[in-house]
């Protein structure tokens, strides 16, 4: 049986940044690929924009998080978890996000005030 309690991945930010925030961001991490999609479909509240964002097929996406999955998850869907759950969880994440929408909130309003 594998450890699925492996250390959870950090964004590249925290490089930067101080060790509180790092400690708080793999505090909230999710571990394993099942609670992390878990964690997912909570989030999102819907598996098929869960599947968009991972790419791959709501059928999957649901299997996987059931653990009754005949395969392990792919390499990419492997890959491209970790990335998704850091967007939902970091807190860095989240505030960049919420200003790269406000800039682009910012740059249409004057095109629609015309």
């Amino acid at each position: 049986m594998r450890n699925t309690s492996a250390p959870a991945p950090i964004c590249d930010v925290h490089d930067l940044l101080g060790r509180p925030v790092r400690e708080e961001c793999a505090r909230l991490m999710p571990r394993g690929i099942q609670q992390q999609l878990v964690f997912l479909l909570e989030h999102h509240g819907d598996d098929r924009i869960v599947a968009a964002l991972l790419n791959s097929r709501p059928r999957t996406i649901r299997r996987h998080a059931r653990g009754s999955a005949l395969f392990p998850p792919n390499q990419a869907l492997r890959r491209r978890l970790p990335e998704a759950v850091l967007n939902a969880v970091c807190p860095v994440r989240i505030a960049q996000a919420a200003e790269h929408a406000a800039r682009r909130r910012k740059r249409r309003r004057p095109a629609q005030d015309e």
